[in-house]
């Protein structure tokens, strides 16, 4: 029903359906505001009052006329803008002589902005937030083992491809291209009083073990106070921290009046260490495995943890890489780590013995190294080689070998299981969480320290044909991914200081 009242279109259709019987009142309606009929005598006042406003309105503008002299100087002040825009254009003119310098790469990359913002990503980001980094790695240089061979790689990879600016602190003399190297003091692991008194007893071995005493902790801690200083001084973005206890005490002084956020790298698989470290709090824990990373949250449930796996170059570690030269009796069994008694390389002489045919080859340098040859003579004569060679040079061995292991204790990834992948080789390990999840179907596991089931591992992995199995494999962990990962990492603690 539609109503036209004071010329007002009043719609109350549906009305009905809120509004049960309107319809029946709405006459009533009509008839009770007597008093509303003479209201509209007072409605047509108002526009006599609104004939006054055109009179009131046309004097306004002549206020308005004053606002051009108020502006009346604007033009001069843009004038003397634009002329000093017109000499900022001219000084333009010369860049094309300073453009043509750049690298070709460089004038390709900005020719690219003209058509297609694809090339500004395409940019390295280091141009557009490079980083100042310092790895505090006491053992480079000194050792060469698989933390410190990572930690110089990793280096090596964020200044080169993503140009950080990168400072290494370690003990020994050691040459990192694109890398800021600074020699450090600090109480050698091997140094001979601090483990005769640290192997004096078994109850003293105990009690400086708990309390974070023990050798490789004693280096690491002199390192972090020695490092300390130039921390504080070289106004850096983020500090990875290889230094024990004390390292992460510092560095979390250091964030505290600095803002400078530090992450610790999980390198080991102990979790009476790891988890103390990770309960001081750094900014990100890097574990290398889900495993490690569920071994470290429960000890420490607080800690930020993100998982960045080894990465292996696929380039270096071929299949084709022509192998060195061995006059040993086939098959070769290769084995690659530090020979001390985490890595129990005697466990590898037993099973090769065991096997009754074959030879083993070591690489490695270590405490137990003198033991292990004495092993190796008496058990594999003419059968066992041990040497000591640099890791440029490792993919030769692994093609002269026709199977790998290594009987650590434990291993916080393992990645001489991956090099020995991408050159083809099976592998053989220990029988637990973290070697499954690296080797995968690449390899065979049994309890090594067991020399029959051992040998027998061994002998299924040698008799079975791979194929492309171990290289696949080795193909799931790029290097390539692996600095990428910590570059965003890094950056992203980095910027949100």
């Amino acid at each position: 029903m539609v109503f036209y009242f004071l010329r007002v279109q009043l719609d109350f259709s549906g009305v009905e359906s809120y509004f049960p019987g309107v319809w029946e009142d709405f006459p009533r309606f009509l008839k009770l505001p007597e008093s509303f009929w003479k209201r509209p005598e007072s409605f047509w006042k108002v526009p006599e009052g609104l004939w006054n406003l055109p009179e009131r309105f046309w004097k306004q503008p002549e206020d308005l006329w004053k606002l051009p002299e108020t502006v009346r100087h604007l033009p001069e002040r843009l004038q003397a803008t634009f002329h000093g825009c017109r000499k900022t254009f001219q000084g333009l003119r010369k860049l094309p002589e300073r453009f043509r310098k750049l690298p070709e790469a460089s004038r390709t990359t900005f020719r690219g902005f003209r058509t297609s913002p694809e090339a500004f990503r395409q940019l390295p980001q280091a141009r557009i937030a490079p980083l100042n980094l310092a790895f505090l790695m006491p053992g480079v240089g000194i050792l060469n083992r698989g933390a410190e061979a990572f930690v110089v790689e990793l280096a090596a990879a964020l200044a080169r491809e993503h140009g950080f600016a990168v400072t290494l602190y370690c003990r020994g003399n050691a040459t990192v291209p694109g890398v800021r190297v600074e020699r450090i003091g600090a109480l050698p692991r091997d140094q001979r009083l601090v483990n005769a008194l640290y192997s004096a007893t078994r109850l003293g071995r105990k009690a400086l073990d708990t309390l974070f005493l023990d050798p490789l902790n004693l280096e690491w801690d002199t390192a972090a106070f020695a490092a300390f200083p130039r921390l504080w001084d070289g106004g850096y973005d983020a500090v990875v921290m290889e230094g024990g206890l004390v390292g992460a005490w510092l560095c979390r002084l250091l964030r505290r009046l600095q803002g400078v956020p530090f992450v610790d790298i999980a390198h080991g698989n102990s979790p009476k260490w790891e988890g103390a470290f990770a309960r001081q709090r750094p900014d990100r824990v890097v574990a290398f495995t889900e495993t490690a990373a569920r071994m470290i949250r429960a000890r420490a449930p607080r800690a930020r943890i993100a998982v960045i796996p080894h990465g292996v170059d696929l380039d270096l570690f071929r299949p084709d890489v022509a192998p060195v030269s061995l006059d040993l009796p086939r098959p070769v069994v290769l084995a690659a780590g530090a020979i001390d008694d985490h890595k129990r390389m005697h466990l590898a002489v037993e099973a090769v013995a065991a096997m009754g045919r074959g030879s083993l080859v070591l690489l490695g340098e270590g405490p137990e190294a003198a033991a292990v040859d004495r092993l190796g003579a008496r058990l594999l004569p003419g059968r066992y080689l041990r040497s000591a060679v640099p890791r440029s040079a490792m993919p030769s061995w692994y093609t002269a070998a026709d199977c790998f292991t290594l009987p650590s204790l434990t291993e916080s990834f393992g990645l001489t299981y991956l090099e020995a992948m991408a050159c083809g080789l099976p592998s053989v390990a220990p029988d637990e969480a973290v070697r499954r999840e690296v080797v995968g179907e690449a390899g065979i596991f049994c309890d090594v320290t067991d020399p029959t089931a051992y040998a027998a591992a061994i002998e299924a992995a040698l008799g079975r044909d791979w194929g492309e199995g171990p290289r696949r494999r080795a193909k799931r962990f790029p290097v390539a991914a692996t600095v990428q990962a910590y570059a965003e990492l890094l950056r992203s603690l980095a910027h949100h200081r």
